[in-house]
């Protein structure tokens, strides 16, 4: 992790609108099945009169941004708001409802069983009257992104992806295997605390390992102190460590402990990786210190997240370190957003929405949105256990988008889904999310933190995106899916009939990239149609997460040949276009 797809940066959809609306239509009406403009059917006609015309609010994200079309002088005139054609008799009919149907069964990965319609049935038959204008080309979610696939290429400032895939992972080592060291410079990652008796403390003439033992377990009894501290609620004591005069340091963890009490952090645990002497022996050691936190937001348990900080530490009496040096680790992925930002949050049942302080009004409909959204990203958990929560982090300034996590995301991108240890954060661009596409975007990228929390190595972009692409349309016809037109072009023209379609590069224009999400979702919906949701589960972790060859899964999950399989799909892509 993330991905979603490219969402708009047009005002509401209609006149008065909330822009927060889940809905582009005004009270009282249905959408009918969108018609497909080129690049997608969220890719508005020309002049959409609802972009941010006079008397509608400024652009979706930038609070501070006013309004294209002011009236002001030398502006051009307000566009008329769509009508629709004349003598139109009333709002659109509703849909019909999706029939009664029974719940998911649970599959071999523990989906829990839910309440739904059948996605499946036969579409409801279209409105008769000429649908509203559609917005604006969609922003694409990055999607997934991890730094440990197969053939990795290094790209742009150095981040790992995959080809095309983009996937942006974390770049933090692992402890290695501890080695014993005697002199100082020797860096060693140290045997952990709980499998051992505590260090003795040495005395003159010992070697320097046995003062590195010492000073490993007075550094572990402050890292210790800080994470009782922000369960406690104790502002002092998280930076009681620090050395006096180290005024950045103290400030630099004040903010950190602030934004962790916002995030209802309920385990914080901090390990050491390694230890070196940099300088100094025995108690005048200067000892150069890689950390490794493990924060769990909205919980006592998650899956464990990892960010790792370099530190400084000296011992100014035996029994006592204090912190000297504090800064993230250069293989880090940092700075996190609750590193660098003033945070507000909201955490609910199942997600923790969190902003930077300028962008609070934004929280309420996100933090809605996003628990609905967990509804649909828990039923295709990795082995049936969904995130304890959802972790949102809403960028709503390019600094944050740009900022957060070290990273370079492509024009297109909307979100992305970012590994972060053993789990996922995600994060969304709020420059250019649209209320009304939120809770596409917010499905799209919750599904990549259930399906892969820890990452893949898998190279089967087709998929990893496919099922996030399934996710986002929720069972809605296929004649409603956004990219339906720009997939119809590539399809009808270029493609090869090859459903392993390359994942866009970051220099790809809209439509280009459009087109290849389109093929990935068409191949996925159609496996989940024929064999039902749950084998095309089964054939995505088997591919995806255990890295069983699709010949292999296909068998396994299906009782067909890949072959059979995949010019089945190639057959229904090109029908369904």
């Amino acid at each position: 992790m993330p991905s979603a797809g490219s969402y708009p940066s047009a005002g509401p959809a209609y006149p008065g609108a909330d822009p927060m609306s889940a809905s582009p239509y005004p009270p009282g009406t249905a959408a009918g099945p969108y018609t497909g403009v080129p690049g997608s059917p969220y890719v508005g006609a020309p002049g959409n009169p609802y972009a941010g015309t006079a008397g509608n609010p400024p652009v979706y994200g930038d609070p501070a941004s006013p309004p294209p079309y002011a009236g002001g002088p030398g502006s051009p005139p307000p566009y008329a708001p769509y009508s629709g054609p004349p003598a139109q008799p009333g709002p659109y009919p509703p849909y019909p409802p999706y029939p009664p149907q029974g719940p998911y069964p649970a599959g071999p990965y523990g989906v829990p069983q839910q309440p739904s319609y059948n996605p499946y049935s036969a579409p409801p038959a279209p409105a008769p009257y000429p649908y509203p204008p559609v917005a604006p080309p969609r922003k694409r979610g990055w999607g997934w992104i991890a730094g440990l696939v197969a053939g990795v290429l290094v790209v742009g400032c150095g981040l790992p992806v995959a080809g095309i895939a983009v996937y942006l992972g974390s770049q933090q080592d692992k402890p290695t295997t501890p080695i014993a060291q005697a002199s100082t410079g020797a860096t060693r990652s140290p045997q952990p605390r709980a499998s051992r008796s505590p260090a003795p403390q040495p005395k003159a003439g010992d070697s320097q390992t046995a003062y590195e033992n010492w000073a490993a377990d007075r550094i572990q009894d402050a890292l210790d102190a800080q994470e009782k501290a922000v369960l406690d609620g104790n502002a002092a004591g998280f930076t009681a460590a620090v050395a006096t005069g180290q005024s950045k340091i103290v400030n630099d963890l004040k903010k950190e402990y602030a934004n962790l009490r916002t995030l209802k952090t309920g385990s914080f645990a901090g390990e050491i990786l390694s230890i070196t002497g940099a300088s100094g022996k025995a108690y005048q050691t200067d000892w150069s210190v890689r950390v490794s936190w493990h924060p769990c937001f909205g919980a006592p348990t998650c899956g464990e997240d990892e960010f790792i900080v370099a530190t400084h530490w000296k011992l100014t009496t035996p029994d006592k370190a204090v912190l000297t040096a504090y800064a993230p680790d250069v293989d880090a992925r940092t700075p996190r957003p609750w590193q660098s930002s003033d945070l507000v949050a909201r955490v609910g049942a199942r997600t923790v929405v969190a902003t930077s302080k300028p962008y609070a009004s934004m929280l309420p409909k996100i933090a809605e949105q996003a628990e609905a959204a967990a509804k649909v990203a828990d039923r295709f958990a990795y082995q049936g256990k969904p995130p304890s929560r959802y972790v949102i982090f809403y960028a709503g300034g390019s600094a944050e988008w740009n900022g957060w996590y070290d990273w370079n995301p492509p024009s297109w991108s909307a979100g992305a889904s970012i590994e972060v240890g053993q789990t996922s954060n995600i994060v969304l661009n709020g420059k250019v999310v649209q209320g009304w596409f939120m809770d596409n975007l917010l499905r799209h990228e919750m599904t990549h933190a259930s399906t892969i929390p820890a990452g893949s190595r898998s190279e089967a972009w087709w998929l990893i995106e496919g099922i996030a692409e399934y996710a986002e349309m929720d069972g809605s016809a296929v004649s409603r899916y956004p990219d339906l037109d720009a997939t119809r072009k590539f399809v009808k023209g270029s493609w090869d009939g090859d459903v392993d379609v390359s994942a866009p590069k970051d220099s790809d224009g809209d439509a280009a990239v459009a087109a290849d999400y389109g093929v990935a979702f068409l191949a996925v919906r159609h496996l989940a149609e024929k064999y039902g949701e749950d084998k095309m589960l089964a054939f995505f972790m088997a591919v995806v997460q255990d890295g069983i060859s699709e010949t292999a899964a296909s068998q396994q999950a299906f009782g067909r040949s890949w072959s059979a399989v995949s010019a089945d799909l190639t057959s229904y892509i090109r029908s369904a276009v």
